[in-house]
């Protein structure tokens, strides 16, 4: 065949295909485009990177389920029934790298019921919880257009934690629920945007072990090492004529840190200082079985907590519980939450 032109030309089918070619003339002279390349359009990372992003807020629970645990553990919060309650609401904001970014802001919330026995040697503490989250999130690459889309969960599950008398402890959480994801413009052909509306599942446990040290004045300090494990499945969906397959997710957090409690007749005070690494974080897919440039959000952020809890007495029967948490890293922004409670 004779070239005609030879500085070639790019192209994009649909969403999900792009590529260069160009024109030529065959063997009985007429003109044809041939492909020299193609391959996945440089927007379907978008899709992966709303995937990290339903992950970032899952993650944003796993405090939520420390909290309850916690809560749960107070003898502000056991009735005369020896059944514990606990709720909290909360919110924030986070900025996630996946060699990209997607920003994630987020409202969770928990509610849990368990009870605390005591033995001479040991503690034991068990519980069931019911959570939800809700938010929105957009994606930012420096290959593609913005996308935007919301995400929420329920769910519920286990917690409990076993202490001995020394302060040493375990303790561990099971999660499963249901996530909504639903994507705005994250794709775009000539004529309009794509995204997608779809449920998947999501489980997750974590564990930990610690412990806690009395110091002068009634203080605390305790050390701590707890693994996170999240999972969300995978979904397919279709962009006008083009298919896309995305992979599940897994989020594997490992987390070392230690948390100083100043305690006081009314109020007290702590601060939580920790490393956190993202083991896994991948996320991967094709589009029309070809393979879509990948996520990853592994990596290492710091982690600083800051709370402060009023105590009820006979001159007030009401507790409040005020946290705000910062990142630093791979993941970056604030959490705040709150829990109140009035004692009957």
């Amino acid at each position: 065949a004779t070239q005609v032109d030879t500085s070639g030309s790019a192209f994009t089918v649909g969403t999900a295909t792009e590529g260069t070619g160009k024109l030529v003339l065959d063997a009985s002279g007429n003109v044809v485009y041939q492909v020299e390349s193609a391959g996945a359009s440089r927007q379907t990372h978008n899709t992966v990177m709303a995937a990290e992003a339903a992950v970032v807020a899952l993650n944003a629970g796993n405090d939520f389920i420390l909290s309850a645990r916690e809560g749960l553990a107070r003898k502000e919060n056991i009735g005369k029934d020896g059944i514990a309650v606990f709720a909290q609401i909360g919110g924030g904001a986070t900025r996630q790298e996946t060699g990209s970014h997607v920003n994630v802001n987020m409202w969770n919330g928990i509610v849990a019921v368990g009870r605390k026995n005591v033995q001479k040697e040991s503690t034991t503490e068990y519980g069931v919880f019911v959570e939800h989250g809700w938010g929105n999130f957009s994606t930012h690459s420096d290959n593609a257009h913005r996308g935007d889309g919301s995400v929420d969960y329920t769910g519920g599950g286990l917690l409990g934690k076993w202490t001995k008398a020394d302060g040493l402890y375990v303790e561990g959480s099971l999660r499963i629920g249901s996530m909504h994801e639903k994507a705005n413009n994250l794709l775009r052909d000539t004529v309009r945007g794509y995204g997608y509306d779809e449920r998947t599942t999501y489980k997750g446990f974590h564990l930990g072990v610690g412990k806690e040290f009395a110091i002068k004045d009634g203080n605390t300090v305790e050390v701590y090492g707890k693994y996170f494990y999240n999972r969300k499945d995978g979904m397919n969906f279709n962009a006008g004529l083009d298919e896309y397959n995305l992979d599940a997710v897994t989020s594997q957090i490992l987390r070392v840190g230690a948390r100083y409690t100043m305690k006081r007749e009314r109020w007290n005070y702590y601060g939580d200082l920790s490393y956190e690494h993202e083991l896994d974080g991948q996320a991967a897919g094709r589009a029309n079985g070809m393979a879509i440039r990948g996520a990853d959000t592994s990596g290492g952020s710091v982690r600083l907590e800051l709370g402060a809890k009023l105590l009820a007495n006979e001159k007030s029967p009401w507790t409040l519980d005020l946290n705000l948490t910062g990142y630093a890293g791979k993941k970056q922004g604030l959490q705040g939450s709150v829990s109140v409670k009035f004692m009957f």
